[in-house]
């Protein structure tokens, strides 16, 4: 669903300033200049397969779960039932058939994605997880490597924990077929702590060795994409992704790994 959902302050729970700020979204709403997507999943239907439904495709190992809570007044998606070795579940955009956005190395447009997500747990060997932009149909088994929580070989970029440490927070890109690009540890989480995760791509008023800048409750970081990135070809330029979540529980448990996405935004100007 789209919504006139606006900025709130660095520290609430809705859009970031410094990401969305100068971004005219209501214009994008109705199709003047751009495009926007804001889904906070009030009304968001059950995934009990790998199916598409609600607009998204997803994919879901047996005993998970991927539905609405029914703890947040909200509105918020959570990926429960996955306590065995390498339980997934995955969902995408599009139902996994079509692409939102292409990043242009050389375009002037301005692109901004932003999502609101926490771990009920956070420790080490527990749930990996990738969050950001993908390519179509990445909803599917092993869509985090087994064992690592690696993302599988697609074109993405976006915010990812691995296995081996479960309480902190990448960057990372890639291009299908060629090397995985990480800015590693921007982030501590906190167990059942929500966080806001963003980027935003200026071309016109962002320096070369600043082209991406990425955020972390709507705090800048001090780690970008550069130009010389966006025109390597580690870099997905160009490639049709989607909004995509990807979790897997990376090693057997008597507990299930909890997650919720309270939300996710995509602004593409035009």
């Amino acid at each position: 669903m789209t919504s006139n959902l606006m900025h709130k302050g660095i520290s609430g729970r809705l859009l970031s300033p410094r990401i969305w700020g100068n971004l005219p979204i209501k214009n994008f709403n109705v199709g003047l200049g751009g495009r926007y997507y804001f889904d906070d999943f009030q009304n968001h239907p059950a995934h009990i397969s790998a199916q598409t439904i609600g607009n998204y495709g997803s994919y879901i190992d047996t005993g998970v779960t991927l539905k609405q809570s029914a703890t947040e007044a909200t509105g918020a998606i959570e990926v429960a039932g996955n306590d065995a070795d390498n339980d997934e579940g995955s969902i995408i955009s599009g139902g996994g058939a079509g692409g939102m956005v292409a990043i242009d190395a050389t375009g002037t447009g301005r692109i901004a994605f932003e999502c609101r997500f926490k771990k009920e747990d956070v420790d080490d060997n527990g749930l990996a997880f990738f969050l950001g932009l993908s390519e179509e149909s990445s909803q599917a088994a092993n869509a985090l490597v087994d064992d690592t929580g690696v993302v599988a070989d697609k074109d993405f970029i976006g915010f990812s924990v691995l296995a081996d440490d479960g309480n902190s927070i990448d960057f990372t890109w890639k291009t299908a077929g060629q090397t995985v690009q990480v800015h590693a540890n921007i982030h501590t989480m906190v167990a059942d702590t929500y966080v806001k995760l963003g980027f935003l791509y200026d071309p016109v008023h962002h320096h070369g060795d600043k082209k991406i800048k990425i955020f972390v409750d709507g705090v800048e970081e001090s780690v970008y994409v550069t130009q010389t990135q966006l025109e390597a070809a580690t870099f997905p330029d160009d490639e049709e992704l989607c909004l995509f979540l990807a979790t897997k529980m990376v090693s057997a448990t008597t507990t299930a790994r909890t997650c919720h996405l309270d939300w996710w935004a995509l602004g593409v100007e035009e």
